[in-house]
């Protein structure tokens, strides 16, 4: 009797089970559509941007370089410079259009991207400023913005990309303004680009934070004041390159706590007083150019301490005294 009655329950149960799943299903099925369509209507967003709006003309080279980007084309990851994760969905992580020759302007419809990683929008003729809302790609972990036409500050919102490892945007020559302190927040930070700008004020202090730094190009801006000594905190840096600036004042001795350093050029600033004999520990270094600046006093005898040295500029200072005779055993320089 028992059984009679249990077998169309169970039969009930496994019905409502497999209802339960096929919901499941077309909700996960719906996200995911939803999700896409939500990614193409950003790019076509942001699409708009690279045609300025008097150009009518339908021939022109942003309209066939991404002529693939078009709702009739709904697989979004076959779109040109476009990245995407094939597990479990389909999601937009990178955007590769350097070299494009794209025109137009950097669309804040970017920053609605949240999973993206990679951007990458170097070496085109874009223009205006760069938005703020870049600052809401909080997975990012590269930017390349370098050689456009950008123009104004650097929005100080970018320090709150904490995932960012790669953040190259110099070659802007109408970026102006000062180096944001926030990017002293950058705690990932390996390399920071900002050479060839308009960019005016301090090196800020709280570069000094970043301990996984390796390169820091500043050379060719309008930067002024001292070097500060807290970059002595960078243990990791292999590059530093501050030249042709209006940088002043002395070189910290603390530099000469950045053992690892390859490359130290603070040619063609305002730098004065002696070189600091504490150089003399880096003793990685394979590059060092001082020239064009005013320091004074002698030749520090430590910097024939520098084993690997391969190119040493002092030249166009106010130097006195000897030239150190070890120099000539050092057979490595060139």
């Amino acid at each position: 009797m028992s059984s009679s009655y249990s077998s169309p329950l169970l039969v009930n149960l496994l019905i409502l089970l497999l209802l339960l799943v096929l919901l499941t299903c077309v909700s996960c099925h719906q996200q995911l559509h939803n999700s896409t369509t939500t990614q193409i209507q950003i790019l076509l967003e942001v699409k708009k941007s690279f045609h300025p709006h008097n150009n009518n003309n339908n021939n022109n080279n942003n309209n066939l370089l991404l002529r693939d980007w078009s709702q009739d084309n709904p697989n979004l990851c076959t779109w040109t410079g476009v990245s995407c994760t094939t597990t479990p969905t389909a999601q937009l992580v990178g955007l590769n259009l350097s070299g494009c020759s794209i025109k137009g302007s950097i669309s804040p419809a970017l920053g609605l991207l949240p999973n993206l990683l990679h951007l990458d929008l170097s070496s085109n003729h874009l223009s205006g400023p760069i938005p703020p809302a870049l600052s809401n790609l909080s997975s990012l972990e590269s930017l390349f913005l370098f050689s456009n036409q950008l123009s104004g500050p650097i929005p100080p919102q970018l320090g709150s990309l904490h995932n960012l490892q790669v953040l190259r945007i110099g070659d802007n020559p109408l970026l102006t303004g000062p180096i944001p302190s926030s990017f002293g927040n950058l705690q990932n930070l390996v390399t920071l680009g900002l050479a060839s700008c308009a960019l005016t004020g301090p090196i800020p202090t709280q570069l000094g934070n970043l301990s996984l730094l390796q390169n820091l190009v500043l050379q060719d801006n309008r930067l002024q004041g001292p070097i500060p000594p807290h970059l002595s905190n960078c243990s990791t840096l292999l590059v530093f390159t501050a030249a042709l600036n209006q940088l002043n004042g002395s070189i910290p001795s603390q530099l000469g706590a950045l053992t690892h350093l390859h490359l130290l050029n603070l040619a063609n600033n305002t730098l004065s007083e002696e070189i600091p004999p504490h150089l003399g520990h880096m003793s990685q270094l394979q590059y060092l150019n001082l020239l064009g600046n005013q320091l004074r006093g002698p030749i520090p005898k430590p910097l024939t301490y520098l084993i690997n040295l391969q190119n040493l500029d002092l030249s166009a200072n106010i130097l006195t005294g000897e030239i150190p005779g070890e120099f000539g055993s050092m057979g490595q320089l060139l």
